[in-house]
């Protein structure tokens, strides 16, 4: 886990069905800071912050929230 790192996404992905919805995002959220998405509509912003806290299931890659890692 990256140093600071709160959140820690690595090569995530999701789909529902044949719509890949998030393709192989990576990205670190350190503590302390405020992190934002700008996005077009439909494009996965409230899907990778729902796989975060476990409301949707991630099908590839890793997330690793405080120390623990999410399976999925």
């Amino acid at each position: 886990m990256s140093y600071n790192a709160v959140i820690e996404a690595r090569n995530v992905s999701k789909w529902f069905g044949t719509f890949k919805v998030l393709t192989d995002i990576s990205q670190n959220v350190r503590k302390g800071r405020a992190h934002c998405h700008l996005r077009t509509f439909g494009s996965g912003k409230s899907t990778l912050i729902r796989c975060f806290n476990r409301l949707e299931a991630h099908k590839e890659g890793e997330i690793v929230v405080n120390g623990v890692r999410l399976h999925s």
